[in-house]
């Protein structure tokens, strides 16, 4: 466990940094409220102490430029909500301090619970609890792509649950958006030929209004730092960043408008293969189709995965050597989750149809989404998985989901490829 000391200086020295950013953007309110400034960088030195000394990985997870946009969005919110204040002063500075916090310390499963935490002892002399309001990770990302001051964004998710949430947010929102994903195959990752083509694709999107979505390109990262930390070059009303290609650094345009999106599988962050210099040029956020969800879509996914775990555990004896769970494919929760919300929207596109059946109340709701599910997923189930299914026994609650199971894998019986593929057309 490392310990670290922070001595009566360093807290000072922080405090002052709160109040000199808040300074650079409005002298008046960063004096009038430097007790919050102030408090927000006590807040910011405690989390960091925890951090140090927990026994959780990504100590360094969140750094110095966390800290700083923190104020800078701080005071942006203040300058926003200036006629609000003498209306209810504490209020609003309490709901600034966690909207605040909430945005640039996502990433960790607990890091802007714990942070908020702290927040709300080191500022208990003016904490108000009513302001303790519902702030989602939709609301802090959504707020991300709206202000044209933020920092640019990172998403950590499973698979390619980022990359279809902040499509289907960026739709809602009627934002422009490009993708790109980078190649698999490590011939191309290790191909300056290949990074400079998709460095080209990016000099141009940059001079555009629409927001770019990179997955899997960690191998041109490093040539794109100046951009992701926003350091601009002005010229007149324009602004430009540095690209760095193998042999030379180019300046490109960067349109007023242009934002900038990296997604990132929760693997690359558990297994610490992200550096923090990397991770802290973005407001970070964990994106899963939970955050979409209503509670009752919640449940049903759980119970389906249970099911699914169920049938899978069929392996209790040591003569059998098939390990089930892996001939599964798109069966994990998150796989489910999607795919609830996907069926949901379908039906949402038909209300006049579907408008009963969407009631809160309708018992028929969970067994037609069960059913469509496993419409979906039961193909790709292998005899044995069926096999492990007929020889358990279960409790009522499980008796539509077995069912059902059995009756769509008659309906689509597959004994090759071909038939298989011909069933999909």
């Amino acid at each position: 466990m490392i310990s670290l000391t922070i001595t009566d200086y360093d807290i000072e020295d922080l405090e002052d940094t709160a109040i000199s950013i808040a300074e650079s953007l409005n002298i008046e309110l960063s004096h009038k409220y430097k007790d919050f400034f102030e408090t927000l960088a006590k807040t910011y030195n405690e989390y960091i102490i925890f951090n140090q000394n927990s026994i959780r990985e990504n100590k360094d997870f969140h750094g110095n430029r966390d800290f700083y946009n923190l104020i800078k969005t701080a005071i942006r919110e203040l300058i926003q909500r200036r006629d609000e204040l003498d209306k209810n002063e504490n209020r609003i500075l309490t709901e600034v301090g966690l909207l605040c916090l909430n945005r640039n310390f996502g990433g960790l499963e607990d890091s802007s619970t714990k942070i908020k935490e702290i927040f709300k002892n080191e500022y208990k002399h003016k904490y108000d609890e009513e302001a303790e309001g519902d702030f989602s990770v939709l609301d802090a990302i959504k707020k991300n792509i709206i202000d044209p001051n933020s920092r640019y964004l990172m998403l950590i998710s499973e698979g390619n649950d980022g990359s279809d949430i902040i499509k289907y947010l960026l739709d809602s929102l009627g934002k422009k958006y490009i993708e790109l994903v980078g190649s698999k195959y490590k011939k191309d990752i290790n191909s300056g030929r290949y990074s400079e083509e998709i460095l080209n694709k990016i000099k141009y999107i940059m001079e555009t209004e629409s927001i770019l979505i990179l997955r899997d390109l960690d191998m041109i990262y490093a040539s794109l730092y100046d951009l992701f930390n926003q350091n601009f070059t002005c010229m007149g009303d324009k602004k430009f960043a540095r690209i760095a290609f193998e042999t030379a650094r180019i300046s490109s345009e960067v349109n007023k408008n242009f934002h900038a999106i990296v997604i990132v599988d929760k693997n690359q962050i558990n297994n610490l293969k992200l550096e923090p210099p990397f991770l802290n040029r973005f407001e970070k956020h964990i994106v899963n189709f939970k955050i979409l969800l209503e509670k009752r879509d919640i449940e049903i996914a759980q119970k389906i995965y249970d099911f699914i775990e169920l049938i899978s555990s069929f392996n209790n004896e040591k003569k059998l050597k098939i390990d089930l769970p892996k001939l599964l494919i798109n069966c994990k929760l998150h796989n489910i989750e999607g795919l609830i919300f996907k069926i949901n929207n379908s039906l949402k596109e038909n209300m006049n149809e579907n408008a009963e059946l969407l009631k809160e109340d309708n018992p028929d709701y969970e067994k037609t989404i069960i059913k469509q599910i496993f419409t979906k997923i039961v193909p790709t189930f292998c005899q044995d998985i069926i096999a492990s299914l007929m020889s358990c026994k279960f409790n009522q609650k499980y008796k539509y989901m077995s069912e059902t199971i059995i009756e769509i894998y008659k309906k689509s019986f597959c004994n090759n490829f071909e038939v298989f593929f011909k069933k999909i057309e």
